[in-house]
C-alpha cells in the first residue's frame, strides 16, 4: 500500500492513501465507501488533478470516477476529468480515447442525481465545437440549475435547445456563442429575467440568469432585461446591434474603438432605457451619434473614462448637448470627464432625479443647474475644482425652499484646500442641513 510523506493533515493523509490505493478497491468501491467519504475523495482527486504532481497521486484516477460519484455530488468541471484522461492515456500507452462530454453525462445521470453545477470546459486542444448529442444529453440531468459552457463552441440554436430541455436551469452562460441563422438574440417567455450578450472584437459570449445579477448596474423596469455589452474595435462590430431591436440596457467599452470617426449612424434600439459608456473621450463622435439616435428614450445614462488617474476634457459636448437629447433622462452619471459647459436650462431638467459627478482635473465644474432639478432626490460629488455658479443666489434658493425640495439623501467627497473653513462643500451642506434637516448625507475628506 503506498503512503504519503508529510501530509499537511490528518485528513490529507486519509484521502490521499485512498487515491493512491483505489485500484485496491476493485469494482466494488461504491459498496465500500459511504457517499459522503467518496464525495471527499472526489473533491480532493479533482483538485490534485489541477496541479502538476497529479501523476503521483493516481494514473488510474480515470477509471474509478464514476464509482466516486454519489448523490452528495453537487458540483463537476471536466478540465479536471480531461485531466484524468490524458493522465491515464500517458501511462497506459492507449492514446486513441476521446473524451465525450455525453459519455460523462450519462454516469453523472446515473450516479449523480443531485448535481448542481456543471462546467464544461475543454482544455486540450483548443476550443472544438460541441456535438449535437452532448447537447441534447444535458436533458438526463434533472436538477441542474447552473451551467457554464467555456472553451466550447455552441450554436445559437442549440442554446435555445439548452433551453427548452433543461427548465430547471436558473443560470446558464455561455463563453463561445456562434450565431447560425437569425442573428436576433432573444429568449422569450424562457423564465429568465436577465440576458447579457457580450459582442464586438472577443467571442461572443452569452449570459442568461433568472435572478437579477448583484451588480452596480441598475436596471429600469420589472423585466425581461437585454443588456448588450460591446467591446468595438471597427464600425462593423456595430452591425449586430441593428438585429437587436428588443436590448433594454447597453453598455459600450470604445476605448479600442479605432475607426470610431467612421460612425456614420448608430443603431436605433427604440426599448433602450439605460446605456453606459467607458472609455477615452478626447472625441465623443460615437457618444454623440449614439445619443442622437437613442437619447429620447432614456432613463439611466453613465459616461465613465476608463483611466480614473485624471479627468479628461471633452471638445465641444456640454450638458445642455446632453439633455437636449436625453429629455426623459432621470439618472446622469459623469466620472473622470469634463464637459465644457455644465449650464443647462432648468426646463431640460424637468425629470432628472439622481445625478453623480466625480472630476479631478482643475476645470471649474459647476453643478449649480443639476441642482436646481425640480424632482432631484439624490447626488453625489468628488469634485476637485466644484463651483456653484452665484452661490449666494443658489444658497437663498435653498433656504427658501424653492429648490431641493424633494432631495432625501447626498454625498459629498471633498478634495483638500489650503483654508479648509472656506470650503464649497462645507457651505452647501451647512445650507443643506437648515433647509431640510432630516435629509440623509455624508461627506468624505481626503
Amino acid at each position: 500500500m503506498q503512503v504519503i510523506e508529510n501530509p499537511e493533515s490528518l485528513m490529507e493523509l486519509t484521502l490521499t492513501t485512498i487515491i493512491l490505493n483505489l485500484h485496491c478497491y476493485g469494482e466494488n468501491l461504491d459498496k465500500k465507501l459511504e457517499p459522503e467519504l467518496r464525495q471527499m475523495v472526489l473533491k480532493h482527486l479533482l483538485k490534485k488533478s489541477r496541479t502538476y504532481r497529479f501523476w503521483d497521486y493516481s494514473k488510474n484516477a480515470w477509471l474509478v470516477f464514476p464509482s466516486l460519484l454519489s448523490r452528495e455530488t453537487k458540483e463537476i468541471d471536466t478540465y479536471s476529468l480531461e485531466n484524468m484522461l490524458s493522465t491515464y492515456e500517458m501511462d497506459s500507452f492507449e492514446r486513441s480515447s476521446k473524451f465525450s462530454i455525453s459519455k460523462v453525462i450519462q454516469h453523472l445521470a446515473g450516479k449523480a442525481a443531485n448535481l448542481q453545477k456543471l462546467t464544461i470546459n475543454h482544455n486540450k486542444g483548443g476550443s472544438r465545437r460541441l456535438r449535437r448529442k452532448e447537447i441534447t444529453s444535458l436533458r438526463h440531468l434533472k436538477n441542474l440549475s447552473r451551467l457554464h459552457i467555456s472553451e466550447s463552441i455552441v450554436l445559437l440554436s442549440e442554446v435555445k435547445t439548452i433551453v427548452k430541455n433543461c427548465r430547471g436551469l436558473q443560470f446558464i452562460k455561455i463563453y463561445k456563442l456562434v450565431l447560425d441563422g437569425e442573428k436576433k438574440v432573444d429568449f422569450f417567455d424562457d423564465g429568465f429575467l436577465h440576458h447579457q450578450i457580450q459582442f464586438g472584437s472577443h467571442d461572443t459570449t452569452i449570459r442568461l440568469d433568472k435572478d437579477l445579477p448583484k451588480t452596480d448596474h441598475h436596471f429600469v423596469g420589472p423585466g425581461p432585461h437585454y443588456h448588450l455589452v460591446g467591446y468595438p474595435k471597427k464600425v462593423k462590430n456595430l452591425e449586430f446591434l441593428e438585429m437587436q431591436k428588443h436590448a433594454t440596457a447597453l453598455t459600450m467599452y470604445c476605448e479600442y474603438f479605432w475607426d470610431a470617426l467612421k460612425v456614420v449612424r448608430f443603431p436605433r434600439l427604440p426599448k433602450l432605457r439605460s446605456a453606459t459608456f467607458l472609455g477615452s473621450y478626447n472625441r465623443t463622435h460615437v457618444l454623440e451619434s449614439f445619443l442622437e439616435e437613442n437619447g429620447s428614450h432614456l432613463s439611466r445614462l453613465g459616461i465613465c473614462r476608463r483611466d480614473t488617474s485624471h479627468s479628461t476634457v471633452t471638445a465641444g459636448l456640454t450638458l445642455e448637448k446632453i439633455f437636449g437629447w436625453c429629455s426623459n433622462l432621470e439618472w446622469l452619471s459623469l466620472n473622470y470627464l469634463s464637459l465644457s459647459s455644465y449650464n443647462v436650462p432648468v426646463g431640460c431638467l424637468s425629470k432628472l432625479k439622481s445625478f453623480k459627478c466625480l472630476n479631478r482635473s482643475g476645470m471649474c465644474v459647476d453643478i449649480s443647474s443639476m441642482l436646481s432639478a425640480p424632482q432631484l432626490e439624490d447626488f453625489e460629488i468628488k469634485i476637485r475644482n466644484l463651483d456653484l455658479g452665484d452661490k449666494e443666489t443658489l444658497f437663498s434658493r435653498i433656504a427658501q425652499k424653492e429648490i431641493l425640495i424633494n432631495l432625501k439623501r447626498y454625498k459629498i467627497d471633498a478634495f483638500p484646500k489650503e483654508d479648509a473653513a472656506d470650503l464649497l462643500e462645507d457651505q452647501l451642506i451647512a445650507t443643506i442641513k437648515s433647509a431640510i434637516p432630516d435629509v440623509k448625507g455624508a461627506i468624505t475628506r481626503r
